[in-house]
């Protein structure tokens, strides 16, 4: 018996396996139900269209001819003017026909929706212009990820000629394609959204790249600022909503950025035969038996069945014909076809051949037959025909020949009948401009993770695809979710939120178009609540008639939600509760009118309830009528009561019909069509209602407005409306007139909302100048898409001059200075005029207030009292200037106006420069904040400013119940250097301000920041005083508030440096600067704002980032890489749950207690070696949160990469200021694992490590220019080539290429950075490059340093000693190993020669596999003070074999020594796995679980702390206890890496008695997504409180072993029990040994005498080992029936060798103990024979050493599970071998 034959035939098997390139496959269709299986073509009917009109919804339906709109007669005129392109070999056949036929061209065009949250709808124009840019047709096509994600644009009937088309939609960038049409049929496919397409391929589809918001082709910054400043402005542009979700927020901008530097991709234009062009016929002995011939061919084919006579076959087949040319030189220049059959069925054809009959009479034969496998796609000189999977017969001619007539036959089916059915034929020109099918890629590694509420799932990327379809299924229901990206978050099912407890299970599966791929294997995931809901947040509030509405943010953890609301007035009150809400949002009715109610939110779940949100203020509707200003009123009462005097007719505009007078009987009576007197009425029942946004006052127009002529011209100068009741503000009203002359004119007034007495809201329009006319339109409109309007009421005021002769008292826009002839008793003559009522009604002028204060600054600058407050606006802080890829976020443009205001306040803001023409539009806005707000609700743009005086109301921003109101801001839009604005701000409250921008002598800073102090000083102590005087009961409504220094608006102040800017309460920056004198307070205060504005300039630097350039630098570099005109902003704002600090699109937030320490800062002081002296930054958290907004979006890894600018903040040189652990990061690096590592500490060494490598300067160095930080700083290189990509080296020619995810673009800068290959030191890292990041890091040479060794201590000696090559490939290593069982411990040392400079030792495991050394980083032991260190390894997991251990000195250059490799050692040990690096996941909840708060050093919301990792931790006394809920308990093991084990040990731990598991089922994984069952039954615990449980393969009664990474225990039956853990345990293999025979019994000889091992017997033949062979004797441990012993010689190759077949020539006995009656197991002790026959030994070359390698299978017939469980210390063969006589009594297990 040959056992070693059956064993080694698998071990030693070599499998060679050959890839073959193989072309991206990508098709777009419709994702409608998946058509008949095959590839549909481009111009497949898309979902919800006829054949007859496959325009996606809203598109023009193209005329008879089938062209889209305006082809026609007209595109052919057009056509046969122009010359005559060359004629297409596939318009021969047409080419005689020419003047008679139609135009024959078509094309059909695919686009494809691909973005993954494009869920809202977006209308894409896909429009073809001729070659004088006459557009031919347009069509519009709606996609949507939640409608249809694809269409087909079609254009028929075009004559031969070039044509553009043209793509183009909200927030893309415009796409556009040269197409040449020569008589044929094109199609072009088109994707929106990140595909990989390699634009040089022959065969590619067409990318559009999202996010370019202002059209001109390009996605870079000015998008990227154009979609903060819609976020800013509320105003949601179609534009902006870059990601298509029908929002704009921060997921816009990040689409955007990501979108950065892309190009679209051309798309290849695919081209067949026209159907016209082809004649198709049955032939002989073929019938159609349904469909039509006539339409088969083309992309619009129907499907045709064939019928035969009898069943198909070779004698009975199927044919038809397609005629394709009358004569040889008609014939057209063909590449290929085509043939779309059912990929299964009975009518499924089965094989055929094809006869190709050429223009000189030949026929080619090509034969058609299924694939038997998927192959890779190449081309080939030969014709092929091959059916694959997708039915799809792909024929290739094998080149380009001219075709007259082309035979199909079929004689094979797969039913064996006689139909065969073809269900389309194309015609290809150029087969290599096919994009073929995509493979059948069912997606793979699919998994999901329970959350509460929602689940996320996540598969594995395929190629070839566009998309993926996600079923979701629970309760007897399945939803389809589609995504082009490989992981969903689903929060909805059946229109709800995921339910707690409810199993869903879920499959995924490819798509493309209308192909589908099959379903993955189903996996299940299960929701649930972890605690009680966080607070509601982001409560918003509006009043309605007799209620309110409200909404606030949906919050994760939430069921329902309770809304409690009572009268303001009521604060002692108890609340009235809506409870059950099931959405974020809720109506209240049945309320008082007019009366101030308090509202908050309460979350709920099934743990409990939240605690209330931060209290919202509502007012509900004034059903008061509005109180109009009656003020030089020109529409008086009439005798009827009606305000018609003087108005002769009153009519408005249809506007499309949507708008109408309702309940108005004046114009019921009227008979006047469209007449509008009950805008005058004096009743506000009767209104005016358009059903739109804007009604003429955004775009003035003849359809839009209400229109009144008067019986006489009227010289007007204000008009005032009302709506029914308090709404939507207005913004815009624009007033048309008639002129002297007869023609319209348009002017646009002064908007502002003005409160009545009686706290009802009107508008009040004041016109730039007096319009004198008998006939005008009025014009008005809200915000973009906010309301419909609504006038209930409307006055016409008389011009009066007032205003405009006070205003020209002055010589300039900022009424700084008053004009020459300007005297006090012209003034006191205006003051007169003011202070004189009007007349008729008795009111004073409406602006009277803001007036008298142009009255009193007059005076004051008669009396040489020169006004303060105007601001000189910096032009160099603009949005503008940051046009260009800086790949960060969180800037704002805006620059303080020392001022705050509160909601209602009307005040007026005076800009002015140099040479402007007042009342021209200036580049600069006006934006107002929110005190201590939501990080929803910071700041809003209220206005672009004009030339001269503007009058503002200050509009809402929150609906919290406190203070409502902020600081005011003007934001610089422009970009000219010469720029000298001016800004100055009247009926605001001032506020200390500090601009220390650009200002860099520093006796001018003191001195700014001592005023500053100064002022603080002054401002602080009176906060309360002010309050009380200015928001008590006769204040504003808005701030009528008891004191509350944190949330009284007048408590705030701003200070602006070079790039940050500080918007926080004026008292806690007060205390920041400490006590003192001022001076004392001031220069703190100064150190600080220092030490913030080094801070940024050395953060910037690190970045790549300048303000100074070398003379000569390229423009291009200098744009690139120039600092932010922008500055950062902190923010006093309120925290959301959890955090501590937070990082937002335009700001950071922070708390009260935290801006105290912006004044503790001190300037870093550097030593000559640019390190730290003296001086000190923030604290971690700041810099936490300005590296989320300035870590480079490339490669950033939220709450790592943000980290590294925390870690410079704080560094001090020395490993002992790493917030990691070096210790940690050793373990880490020689773990082997892959993917980031839980901690995002220990992950952030990876960046430092770099730094530590290639930075050449100190980490608080500064440099003068961007050169000498780019030379010296090693992430201003990385982030300077990720801003310009193409910059970065390129030395054989491949260039960088950004774009696989943040993984692989850090490796390629990083290696672009140091100019080296660094794989091996992100591998170490777990980050494994892919082939396209090889092909460009390959370029550089491999660096050699063990870079993932380094820190900051070993910098700190590489930078002051020099290095003297002690340790590079040098023998200097000193190393002795001792083992323990499964432990060995390492002394480790270095040759003196090596000096202090030793940082430490790498540890390699080397152990020997089938012969060959297997090799294994396992640790790194830092050097003490003496050079010496010791290791301890832990090998339980590898049972009983042999190690050697291969020791390295690395120094602190990270240089490498020559590696020492020590005496081989045996491991005996149990096989416990060694537990470090695990991680422990569970269903169950426990009461040990925790939240750590937000601090500090770990600002943002830090993540829980699962008290399941006690299950691991080797603490015995550290019990888990916990429960499930509705489900049964699991516990996941994750090792780290494939492990083997063979047994798992439970302990429970003291004091848990009865909470033990009781049945299990333990399963096992590699990929954590297909677990496979490995043992089930009923826990017993022994007298320790210990369970071990030993894996079987279910059938055999011997311990198993397998492979596995992840371990799944579940406690079946016991949802909802408390279940305890103290440790669990795994064990590897463990008993398995072997052995050779000691000396005296002698390993090796020649045998002196036959051996029979198995005598004769009825049954058995004589078995035995022939005298003369070379036989090895040993022993081993296992078990005899699944063991199996080969032997190695010193090279690794197996004694005896192995022979034509394979198996090895030696033969081997397994010999056991006569086990009796009992069964053959498991010995403790047995023997094995080894030997060569003498006929086999003649040839053989004697080893001098052998050793044993002793293997275990799980099953002795297959030998499945076949693996190394022991092997021996090598033992020597003599020269002379002894003869040996082998005896005893043996069993011998059978094979």
């Amino acid at each position: 018996m040959k056992r070693t034959h059956r064993a080694l035939s698998a071990a030693l098997a070599v499998v060679l396996a050959s890839s073959l390139c193989t072309i991206p496959a990508y098709a777009v269709e419709s994702d409608a139900e998946p058509a008949p299986p095959g590839r549909v073509q481009a111009d497949e009917t898309a979902p919800n269209q006829s054949p007859e009109a496959d325009h996606g919804p809203g598109s023009e339906v193209p005329d008879a001819s089938g062209t889209a709109e305006a082809s026609g007669s007209e595109s052919q005129t057009r056509t046969e003017n122009t010359t005559e392109p060359t004629a297409s070999p596939l318009q021969a056949e047409n080419a005689s026909r020419s003047a008679v036929a139609p135009p024959a061209g078509e094309l059909r065009v695919t686009l494809t929706e691909g973005r993954p949250a494009a869920t809202a709808g977006t209308v894409y124009e896909v429009a073809l212009a001729d070659s004088d840019g006459v557009q031919v047709g347009a069509q519009q096509l709606n996609l949507s990820l939640e409608g249809d994600s694809w269409s087909v644009a079609r254009f028929d009937g075009l004559a031969d000629g070039s044509y553009t088309l043209s793509v183009r939609a909200p927030g893309i960038a415009p796409y556009s394609q040269k197409i040449d049409v020569k008589g044929d049929s094109s199609a072009v496919e088109l994707y929106v959204g990140d595909l990989a397409a390699d634009p040089q391929a022959p065969a590619r589809i067409g990318v559009l790249v999202p996010g370019d918001v202002n059209g001109d082709g390009t996605v870079d910054d000015a998008d990227a600022s154009a979609i903060i400043d819609d976020i800013e402005a509320g105003a949601a542009s179609p534009a902006c909503d870059a990601n298509g979700d029908g929002t704009v927020s921060l997921a816009d901008l990040e689409t955007a950025v990501s979108s950065f530097d892309r190009v679209a991709v051309e798309a290849t234009v695919a081209r067949s035969l026209p159907p016209a062009a082809v004649e198709a016929a049955p032939g002989e002995g073929t019938e159609v038996a349904s469909g039509s011939l006539d339409e088969v061919v083309g992309a619009d084919a129907k499907p045709v069945s064939l019928r035969a006579s009898e069943a198909i076959s070779d004698e009975h087949p199927v044919e038809v014909s397609f005629d394709l040319a009358k004569d040889s030189e008609q014939a057209p220049q063909l590449g290929g076809m085509v043939i779309n059959v059912p990929p299964s069925g009975d009518h499924a054809p089965e094989a055929g051949r094809l006869l190709v009959e050429l223009t000189d009479g030949t026929v080619r034969e090509i034969g058609i037959s299924r694939a038997e496998a998927r192959a890779a796609f190449f081309r080939s000189s030969a014709p092929t025909a091959v059916i694959d999977e997708n039915g799809t017969v792909v024929v290739d001619f094998g080149g380009q020949i001219a075709v007259k007539k082309v035979t199909l036959v079929i004689t094979k089916t797969q039913g064996g009948t006689n139909l065969a059915e073809v269900s389309k034929v194309e015609f290809l020109n150029n087969m290599e401009e096919r994009i073929p099918e995509p493979e059948l890629n069912i997606p793979g590694e699919l998994s999901a993770v329970a959350g509460s509420k929602q689940f996320s799932v996540s598969w594995k990327a395929e190629t070839n695809v566009t998309g993926y379809e996600l079923s979701i299924s629970a309760n007897g229901r399945e939803e389809v979710k589609r995504t082009t990206g490989t992981s969903l978050s689903v929060t909805q099912f059946d229109e709800q939120k995921p339910k707690h407890g409810t199993v869903f299970t879920l499959k995924v599966r490819s798509q493309n178009g209308a192909w589908r791929s099959d379903w993955s294997g189903s996996v299940p995931v299960t929701p649930k609540a972890e605690k009680v809901p966080d607070a509601p947040e982001g409560l918003s509030l509006k009043g309605t008639y007799r209620g309110f509405s409200a909404s606030w943010k949906n919050m994760e953890d939430t069921d329902s939600y309770n809304l409690l609301y009572r009268e303001k007035d009521d604060e002692n009150g108890a609340y009235t509760e809506v409870r059950g809400l099931t959405k974020a949002s809720c109506t209240v009715d049945g309320l008082k009118d007019g009366t101030e109610y308090q509202v908050r939110v309460v979350g709920v779940n099934e743990i409990g309830e939240s605690s209330p949100s931060v209290p919202g203020i509502v007012a509900t509707a004034n059903v008061n009528p509005a109180q109009l200003p009656a003020y030089r009123l020109v529409n008086t009462k009439d005798a009827d009561g009606d305000y018609l005097n003087h108005i002769v007719s009153a009519t408005y505009s249809a506007h499309d019909g949507k708008a109408s007078m309702v309940d108005s009987p004046l114009d019921d009576a009227s008979g006047v069509a469209r007449s509008a007197y009950g805008l005058f009425d004096d009743d506000y029942t009767s209104y005016l209602h358009v059903k739109d946004w804007d009604y003429g006052g955004h775009y003035p127009a003849f359809n839009k407005g209400v229109e009144v002529t008067f019986d006489q011209p009227q010289t007007l100068g204000m008009v005032s409306f009302a709506d029914v009741q308090d709404g939507v503000p207005y913004g815009r009203v624009s007033v048309s007139y008639v002129d002297d002359a007869g023609a319209w004119q348009t002017v646009q007034a002064n908007v502002q909302m003005r409160t009545g007495e009686n706290g009802r809201k009107y508008v009040l329009a004041k016109l730039p100048q007096p319009v004198t006319s008998s006939k005008v339109r009025i014009g008005m409109g809200h915000s973009w898409s906010s309301g419909n309007v609504v006038v209930a009421e409307m006055r016409f005021h008389a011009y009066d001059s007032l205003e405009n002769d006070i205003m020209a008292l002055y010589a300039d826009d900022l009424h700084l200075e008053l004009k020459d002839d300007v005297t006090s008793a012209a003034v006191d003559e205006l003051q007169q005029r003011l202070d004189t009522p009007d007349p008729a009604s008795g009111e004073f002028n409406p602006y009277r207030v803001e007036l008298q204060v142009e009255l009193d600054n007059a005076r004051k600058l008669l009396a040489t009292q020169g006004l303060e407050g105007t601001v000189r606006v910096h032009n160099g802080i603009s949005s503008a200037r940051d046009n260009r890829s800086l790949g960060i976020s969180g800037l704002n443009a805006w620059q303080p106006l020392g001022a705050v205001v509160a909601e209602g306040d009307q005040i007026v803001v005076y800009a002015g420069a140099k040479g402007a023409v007042t009342g021209k539009e200036a580049p600069l806005r006006l934006v107002v904040s929110q005190q201590h707000p939501e990080s929803s609700n910071v700041s809003k743009t209220i206005a672009t400013l004009k030339v001269g005086r503007n009058e503002i109301t200050i509009p809402s921003l929150s609906s919290l119940d406190v203070e409502h109101g902020g600081q005011l801001y003007v934001e610089y839009t422009g970009d000219n250097d010469a720029a000298d604005w001016g800004v100055r701000v009247s009926g605001a409250q001032a506020v200390p301000v500090l601009d220390l921008y650009q200002v860099d002598d520093p006796a001018e800073r003191l001195a700014r920041t001592t005023a500053y102090v100064q002022a603080l000083e002054a401002y602080v102590p009176a906060l309360e005083e002010s309050h009380d005087k200015l928001h008590g009961a006769d204040g504003s409504a808005a701030v009528r508030y008891g004191y509350d220094p944190k949330n009284c608006i007048l408590n705030a102040t701003d200070v602006m440096l070079d790039q940050m800017m500080y918007s926080v309460p004026a008292q806690q920056m007060l205390a920041g600067a400490g006590s003192g004198t001022a001076d004392e307070r001031a220069a703190r205060l100064l150190a600080s704002f220092d030490a913030m504005d080094q801070m940024m300039e050395l953060f910037y630097q690190h970045k790549g980032l300048a303000g100074s350039f070398d003379a000569g630098t390229d423009a291009a570099v200098v744009k690139s890489n120039l600092l932010p005109s922008q500055h950062l902003n902190i923010r006093y704002t309120r925290m959301f749950a959890g955090a501590f600090m937070y990082a937002a699109g335009n700001h950071i937030g922070i708390e009260w207690d935290s801006v105290p320490g912006l004044g503790k800062g001190s300037p870093v002081v550097v030593d000559g070696d640019g390190e730290k002296a003296s001086g000190s930054y923030f604290g971690w958290g700041i810099a936490h949160e300005i590296g989320h907004n300035i870590n480079q979006a490339q490669y950033a890894y939220p709450e790592v990469t943000n980290n590294y600018f925390a870690q410079l903040s704080q560094t001090d040189g020395t490993s002992a200021s790493a917030r990691f652990s070096y210790d940690e990061v050793y373990d880490r690096v020689t773990s082997g694992d892959e993917g980031r590592t839980g901690s995002v500490f220990t992950q952030l060494a990876m960046y430092w490590q770099l730094r530590l490598a290639y930075d050449a300067g100190g980490a608080y160095q500064l440099y003068d220019t961007y050169q000498q930080a780019f030379d010296n700083r090693f992430f201003a290189r990385v982030d300077s080539y990720a801003r310009a990509p193409k910059t970065a080296p390129a030395p054989e020619g491949t260039e960088l290429v950004l774009g696989g995810g943040e993984k692989q673009n850090i490796i390629r800068l990083a290696s672009a950075a140091a100019e080296r290959d660094l794989t091996d030191f992100f591998q170490r890292w777990g980050f494994t490059a892919d082939e396209a990041t090889k092909a460009y890091v390959s370029q550089f040479p491999a660096e050699t340093r063990a870079l993932s060794y380094a820190n900051d201590d070993a910098r700190a000696y590489a930078r002051s000693h020099e290095e003297a090559g002690a340790v590079l490939d040098k023998d200097v290593a000193q190393a002795a190993a001792e083992a323990n069982g499964s432990e060995v411990a390492l002394s480790l040392g270095a040759d003196a020669s090596a000096g202090d400079s030793v940082l430490g030792y790498e540890i390699a495991r080397l152990t020997t596999v089938d012969g060959a050394q297997q090799r294994q980083v396992v640790g790194f032991a830092q050097a003490a003070a003496d050079g010496t260190a010791s290791y301890v390894d832990n090998a339980s997991s590898l049972g009983n074999r042999v190690v050697s251990y291969e020791v390295t000195v690395v120094d602190k250059f990270l240089n490498r020594s020559k590696a020492l490799v020590l005496d081989p050692i045996k491991l005996t040990g149990n096989g416990l796995q060694d537990k470090s690096g695990w991680t422990v996941s569970t269903n169950m909840s426990s009461a040990q679980d925790s939240v750590p708060p937000a601090t500090d050093d770990d600002p943002d919301a830090p993540a829980p702390k699962p008290a399941s990792e006690l299950m691991v931790d080797g603490k015995a006394d550290t019990v888990y206890t916990g429960a499930s809920d509705g489900e049964d308990p699991v516990i996941t093991l994750d090792m780290g890496k494939p492990t083997e084990v063979t047994s798992l040990r439970y302990t429970l731990g003291a004091g848990a008695e009865g909470s033990a598991i009781g049945d299990y089922r333990i399963e096992t994984s590699l990929d954590g997504e297909n677990y496979t069952l490995i043992k089930e039954g009923a826990l017993s615990l022994d007298k320790d409180g210990r369970a071990s449980l030993y894996f079987d393969n279910g059938k055999d009664p011997w311990i198993c072993t397998y492979d596995a990474r992840y371990l799944r225990i579940t406690a079946v039956g016991q949802a909802g029990r408390q279940l305890s853990v103290a440790e669990l345990d795994v064990f590897g293999p463990s008993g398995d040994d072997v052995f050779f025979l000691d000396a005296n019994g002698g390993a090796a000889g020649i045998l002196k005498s036959d051996f029979v091992y198995q005598k004769a017997d009825e049954n058995l033949d004589k078995q035995f080992i022939p005298k003369g062979s070379l036989v090895f004797t040993g022993s081993y441990k296992g078990n005899p029936a699944y063991n199996v012993v080969v032997l190695y010689d010193e090279n690794g190759n197996v004694v005896g060798g192995v022979n034509a077949d394979g198996s090895t020539v030696a033969s081997q006995i397994i010999m056991a103990p006569e086990p009796g009656d009992a069964m053959l197991g498991d010995v403790s002790e047995g023997s094995w024979v080894y030997w060569i026959e003498p006929g086999d030994l003649a040839s053989m070359k004697l080893p001098k050493q052998v050793r044993a390698e002793l293997y275990r299978v799980d099953n002795a017939l297959t030998n499945e599970g076949q693996r190394l469980v022991s092997d021996s210390l090598p033992g020597d063969v003599p020269d002379n071998l002894p003869d040996v006589e082998l005896g005893g009594n043996a069993t011998v297990a059978a094979d």
